[in-house]
């Protein structure tokens, strides 16, 4: 729903400023780190936090599938070097992706049928938190 007053990216999330060196390694989070641990929780979503950035640190054209879905509440970076499919249920959040290198490729497959539901930020005081209630 593009243009839609209610759909924007919260103001924290503004104030924060993530990228630049926040989006560099070692200070940036692996995403492959993340994957991991949600995969070793086995339906555990993949949550990159508020005011971090990760960053898609597979080159080998590697696969993940997940159980749940990958929520950015930072920032997702894919440099040139990424080369991954993931597998979800569902992706949201700030994603920022440069075109990548020769030979390498980005692949996001969602699959399932069960209905995902997302809440409106004012329905959670206009700020984000993990779960949020009517």
């Amino acid at each position: 729903m593009e243009g839609h007053p209610m759909y924007m990216p919260l103001q924290c999330k503004s104030d924060a400023n993530i990228g630049g060196k926040e989006c560099m390694l070692p200070s940036a989070l692996n995403l492959s780190s993340l994957v991991d641990a949600a995969l070793q929780a086995s339906s555990a979503p993949i949550i990159v936090p508020y005011g971090k950035c990760a960053v898609v640190d597979y080159t080998d054209g590697s696969m993940a599938t997940l159980l749940n879905s990958l929520n950015v509440v930072g920032q997702l970076h894919f440099p040139p070097t990424a080369n991954f499919t993931l597998n979800t249920t569902v992706v949201q959040g700030r994603l920022d992706m440069t075109v990548p290198a020769e030979d390498n490729s980005i692949t996001v497959t969602l699959y399932g049928v069960d209905n995902q539901c997302f809440y409106l930020h004012d329905k959670c005081g206009g700020t984000y938190l993990d779960t949020c209630a009517d």
